[in-house]
Order: structure tokens, then C-alpha cells, then sequence
């Protein structure tokens, strides 16, 4: 049977129920899978194993997961069962690897190759090792071991993780069902890896891979936990739950990998088991080992392997790796990876606390629409970022736009410094900026191309320490510290969740409202009409205008603090007229106010990158009210000159509260309790 996958990145999940029912058992169920284009230049390494098994006790346990028919474009996955036995379900995780990747290393171990062939290598034929190869003197051999020795020596500790892929062991009341996969000896050279049974197991053959890596790869993070970490093997349980706390607190929420490394179960009912991950946070995960119907587990253990990358949002990723030449020396490549789906119009990463000054990667689709453009641009005020042609960066195998996907795998040879600012590869933290702009697809090849102002952006910070390592020219391609596996929408030291799209909007409608609307309404008002109470409407209206733009100057500062914007023209002057309005009643200069705040409205739309049809439609409004509130102030004097004796007790108040600069307090609140 065979199911039709989309393309995935780097890991990956199969399950026989996504092809077939579990009622109808099959001998072999399998899929292809397919790469993303252009992903891999030659066939990838893959590591597999079990997550989920449901086999019939009424035949030997036997289940065998293969990856094969390995090409650049992808891959046959399939789980398989042979002879009397019954395989209702399975599930397995997967992960793959550039071949050539020298950090991360694959590799696999059966039985047949320990009770039949000499030790060797994962890659190559082995001239001699100081681990000795167990001897087996058993008819039905209860351990297996073989030694490997690393094609090339690791220059730090190593890590190894092993995950069961090939079962076939005896079923019954004599016989549970018990296997360990494991791996000792471990050093920068080499491991032993083992298959045991014990007690009354009884193992016919198994098989594990095994995947080696350095501790202290930046972004991964691996281990082991089983069921005799919270209990007895004597007090079986259908599910036994805990949590697992990572050796290091990853920049953002992992993706965790997870698939059997040890069984126990009783051999009398149906081999039933599955392996969880759930609550994945920064810091930890919690695991779930579990049975079901009437089968007995008296203990399960499992190997898991943590893999992270900066999502900033649910879909929009980003990634970096400083070699360690860069990261001793604080000059020469980085290597950095931008990710996010073609309904973005752009995707931008900035080094950079703020806009200004920063130096940003815009990433948009080509004009034949299968390949992206990125264009090096430095950011700038009152503008849209312009391009850099002093930048020197290089886009990398694996670019391109696949299944609805852009990435663009990029070296920057001097982004150590450019024209407004520097960054220190030698340290620990960096200051990143990003954004992007949802939309139609730009499809062009032009550096220098026009875009629009962004939807979001926010400043977030990066631990170098955890992208340090390595030397290879292009680390995004098939690593295996890569993931593209679905991610949490966080990042460490980023702003809220609070969209800032929506507080840029609430911000630029609550300061229109009060410096558009209510307050020339209420001077205007004050100015031309007469009826009872006048007044009174005059200072609500400027009242209800100043809580209204009180509002506004909270969700102001609060963006330009994040934004590092305090300096320009439009929040300096927004907070002037903020302090001038809570002092209007004695400086009495509503008029300066009000214009002031209609022009720094346009100021904010020029700071925020505002399409051209915004900034028309303020302009528009602004004017038609702007040259009304002036009429509105001669119309206003004329009448005052004209009735400014014998009119009557209201009149006089009325005028008097029109001369600004003049008269009571009292008076001067009527004027304006507006901005300053």
C-alpha cells in the first residue's frame, strides 16, 4: 500500500493508519516521501525507529521499519511484518542528515552483522579496535554487541542516541516480550553498540539505528527516560507519565524527536506500546509511555533528541550558525536561514536592536516565482530600508520556494560591521530585529526593489553560544540540527504576544480621533455655534479627546521604547504636546496644539512605513478639517470683535473663552483641555 506524502524537512513522523486501517493488517504497508526541491545535491543519511507498536501474540513478534530508495528528492518509507505474524499498527519517527555533514553522524546495528561479520565501521571497513565483540555461546544468543569506530574523531564528548527499527522475538506465556538498545563505551572515537534481552525473553534477531553528535552541538539536546523512572517494574501501569528537564535552556520551544529503545510486556496478550512527547516548552517536555486492552507493560524506555529553531512566528522561522573560526576571531561568515510561507509578501531579518541603524535581509519570491531574492538593505527613519551594496552575502544551496514555502539559506562575509552599526560574534548575546508583510508574492529579481511598509516587526535577542560550532560551508542543508518540524510560537526576549500590527493601528486611531476629530470639533464648535450648555459639551468633547489621546502616548511609548525610536521626530513631539495639554488651562495655546498634532499624525505614518494610499487619506482628511478649524478661528474673531460689547453675560463668556492666552483659568479649560 502506498500513501502520497507532502514534502518535509529534516524529520518526520509515518504511521501505518495513515494508509490503512488498523482491522486490515498488512505484510508490508509503505509510502514515498519526497524532499523539498533542491533540498539535498546528493542522497541524504536517515535514522528511523519505533514510536508505536500493535502486534498479535498469536504468531512471533516481528516488525521491520525501512527507509530506502534513498535519492536527493526523497525516500520509501515502510514497516513491514513477515511469516505468521499479525502487525495491526505502527508508528515511527524519522530524521535525515546531509551525507557529508562530519558533526552529526548516522548509523545502524543488527544482530545479523554482530553474530555473523567481523567489527567495522559505519562507513567504512575497520582495520582494528581495542572493543572486544561479545561471544555468543547460547543457542538462542540473549546479548549482542558490536563496536564502531566514527569515520573521523570528534573533537569533544559525544552523545548517542538509539532507536529500535527491527523486532523479531517469541511470543507466549513463556516468552515476554523484552529487548534494550543501547550504546556504552562512549568516547570522541567511537561506541559499542548493544541488543539484549534477559530473563525469559527470547530474542531471534533486532535491529537499532544510532545517531552520534557533539554535547555541546548549539540548538540540540538529547537523552533517555523509561517507565523505571517513576516506578517498579513489579507496579505495571496502562501509562506511566513524567516530566524530562533539558540539559540546556533553548532560545525557543524544540521540536522533540522521540521512538523506543526498551521493552518489557507480558508475552501472553498482544505486544501493545506507545511512545509520547507532549508540553514541550524551552526547558523541558513531558513524556507518556503507554499500553491499552489487556496487555501488560511492565516497563518501556525510549531516546529522545531536542531540536530547535527561531520561529518568532507560528510559521515565519529563522536560523544561525557562527563557525567557530568566526566566533574565536569576531570576524568572517555567518550563516543564516530565513523560512516562511509564499502568502508572505516579505520576510525581513535585521541585525539591530531598532529600524534605525540596523542591518536587514529582505527575503521575497523571484520573478519566475521557484527561486527568492534576498536583498541586503540598511534601515533608516523615515524611509523604507534602501539597499546595501557594500553587503557581501551569498545565497546557498537549498534556496528556493518549494510546497509553498520560501527559504533562503544565506552567507554574510562582513556582517561583523556595516554602515551604522557592529555586532560581537565573540560574545554571547545579539540584538535582532524582524518583520514581514503578508500579501501577493513581489516575484522579482530586483535588489533594489520597492516594498511596503511591514505588517509586524518586533526586536528579539539571540544567544550566539547557541549557534556557535562547526566549519561547514553551507550547515542548512540536510543537518541534522536543523528542524523544520512544527514549532511554538515564541522567542526568547521578544516582545508580547500582543500583535504590535494592532497596537501601531490602536495607536494611530486613538491619536486621529483625538487630534482629527474631538478636539477641532470642540474648538470649532466653541467658535461658531450658540445654545444652551455650550460649554459644558465644549469641555466633555476636549476631556473625552484627552483620555483618548492619553491612550495613544501609553501605546506610543511603549512602541518606541521596543522600537528604540524615542529619538525621532514623532514621538518627541508627541510627547511636547502631551505635556503642553495637561497645561493648556495656563498656557492657553489649543490652536498651536491641534494644527501640531494633525502634522505629527502624518510624521507617525512616515515613521511607520505607511503605503502611499494611507498617508493620501490622512492628508485628505487632515486638510479638509485642518482648513475648517482655521475658518472656524476667523469666523470666530470677526464675530467676537463684532459683539465684543453689549451682548449679554453668555456672549461675553462665550468670547472670552475663544481668546487664548487671555482671561481665567476656568475660561482658558473651556478653550482647550486639548494637546499641547
Amino acid at each position: 500500500m502506498v500513501h502520497l506524502a507532502k514534502s518535509r524537512l529534516d524529520n518526520g513522523h509515518f504511521s501505518t493508519e495513515e494508509v490503512r486501517r488498523r482491522e486490515k493488517p498488512s505484510l508490508s504497508t509503505s509510502r514515498p516521501i519526497a524532499f523539498a526541491p533542491n533540498h539535498y545535491t546528493e542522497p541524504p543519511n536517515l535514522a528511523a525507529g519505533f514510536s508505536s507498536l500493535d502486534i498479535s501474540c498469536e504468531g512471533p513478534i516481528r516488525a521491520n521499519l525501512i527507509a530506502d530508495n534513498i535519492t536527493k528528492d526523497g525516500f520509501r518509507i515502510a514497516i513491514e511484518t513477515w511469516g505468521r505474524s499479525t502487525l495491526y499498527a505502527a508508528d515511527s519517527t524519522f530524521i535525515e542528515r546531509k551525507a557529508t555533514a562530519k558533526e552529526c553522524i548516522f548509523g545502524q546495528f543488527d544482530t545479523q552483522d554482530a553474530s555473523h561479520s567481523p567489527a567495522k565501521s559505519a562507513t567504512a571497513p575497520r582495520a582494528a579496535t581495542t572493543r572486544k565483540l561479545a561471544v555468543q555461546t547460547e543457542p538462542v544468543p540473549r546479548k549482542y554487541a558490536k563496536p564502531f569506530d566514527f569515520p573521523q574523531a570528534f573533537k569533544q564528548p559525544v552523545e548517542v542516541v538509539c532507536w529500535l527499527n527491527r523486532l523479531d522475538m517469541g511470543s507466549g506465556r513463556d516468552h515476554d516480550y523484552k529487548i534494550r538498545a543501547f550504546a556504552d563505551e562512549v568516547d570522541e572515537g567511537g561506541f559499542t553498540a548493544h541488543l539484549n534481552t534477559s530473563d525469559n525473553g527470547e530474542l531471534h534477531g533486532a535491529a537499532m539505528c544510532w545517531i552520534a553528535f557533539p554535547k555541546r552541538k548549539p540548538h540540540v539536546d538529547s537523552g533517555r527516560f523509561s517507565t523505571n523512572d517513576v516506578r517498579k517494574r513489579t507496579d505495571p501501569r496502562p501509562k506511566t507519565t513524567a516530566k524530562v528537564k533539558f540539559k540546556q535552556r533553548f532560545e525557543v520551544v524544540p521540536t522533540v524527536l522521540a521512538a523506543l529503545s526498551m521493552l518489557d510486556a507480558a508475552g501472553n496478550a498482544d505486544l501493545r506500546v506507545r511512545v509520547s512527547v507532549s508540553d514541550v516548552t524551552r526547558e523541558g517536555f513531558r513524556w507518556t509511555l503507554e499500553t491499552w486492552g489487556d496487555s501488560t507493560l511492565y516497563a518501556a524506555g525510549a531516546s529522545w533528541i531536542a531540536l530547535a529553531k527561531t520561529c518568532l512566528e507560528s510559521d515565519i522561522c529563522y536560523q544561525l550558525n557562527i563557525p567557530d573560526t568566526t566566533a574565536s576571531s569576531g570576524s568572517g561568515d555567518i550563516y543564516f536561514q530565513l523560512s516562511a510561507p509564499t502568502s508572505y509578501q516579505w520576510v525581513a531579518l535585521g541585525q539591530g536592536s531598532g529600524m534605525v541603524g540596523s542591518n536587514i535581509f529582505v527575503m521575497y519570491t523571484s520573478a519566475d516565482g521557484t527561486n527568492v531574492t534576498v536583498s541586503p538593505r540598511l534601515g533608516t527613519g523615515f524611509q523604507q530600508p534602501l539597499r546595501d551594496t557594500a553587503a557581501q552575502i551569498t545565497l546557498l544551496e537549498g534556496s528556493g520556494v518549494s510546497n509553498g514555502v520560501m527559504t533562503a539559506n544565506v552567507r554574510c562575509s562582513n556582517c561583523e560591521s556595516w554602515s551604522g552599526g557592529s555586532m560581537d560574534f565573540t560574545g554571547t548575546r545579539s540584538n535582532w530585529i524582524h518583520a514581514y508583510k503578508q500579501g501577493s508574492a513581489l516575484t522579482s529579481d530586483d535588489l533594489a526593489e520597492n516594498i511596503q511598509q511591514h505588517d509586524q516587526s518586533a526586536p528579539f535577542n539571540w544567544d550566539l553560544s547557541q549557534a556557535r560550532g562547526g566549519a561547514d560551508v553551507n550547515p542548512f542543508v540536510g543537518s541534522a540540527g536543523n528542524t523544520a518540524g512544527p514549532t511554538t510560537k515564541t522567542a526568547a526576549s521578544a516582545l508580547p504576544s500582543s500583535s504590535p500590527l494592532r497596537m501601531r493601528t490602536a495607536h494611530a486611531i486613538c491619536a486621529s480621533l483625538a487630534f482629527v476629530a474631538l478636539f477641532p470639533m470642540g474648538a470649532i464648535l466653541i467658535r461658531v455655534s450658540s445654545f444652551k450648555n455650550l460649554v459644558w459639551i465644549h469641555v466633555a468633547t476636549q476631556t473625552l479627546a484627552l483620555l483618548i489621546f492619553i491612550v495613544a502616548v501609553g501605546l506610543g511609548l511603549h512602541m518606541a521604547t521596543a522600537d528604540h525610536q524615542l529619538g525621532q521626530a514623532h514621538p518627541i513631539i508627541g510627547l511636547v504636546l502631551f505635556v503642553s495639554l495637561l497645561l493648556q488651562p495656563v498656557l492657553g495655546i489649543g490652536r498651536v496644539a491641534i494644527i501640531m498634532g494633525m502634522i505629527n499624525g502624518g510624521l507617525g505614518l512616515q515613521l511607520a512605513y505607511a503605503g502611499s494610499g494611507a498617508k493620501i487619506a490622512y492628508g485628505v482628511v487632515a486638510g479638509i478639517v485642518g482648513v475648517v478649524y482655521l475658518a472656524a478661528i476667523v469666523f470666530g474673531e470677526v464675530r467676537r470683535n463684532k459683539h465684543a460689547i453689549g451682548n449679554g453675560q453668555d456672549e461675553k463668556g462665550r468670547d472670552g473663552l475663544d481668546r487664548e492666552g487671555s482671561g481665567s483659568s476656568g475660561e482658558r479649560a473651556a478653550e482647550g483641555i486639548s494637546p499641547a
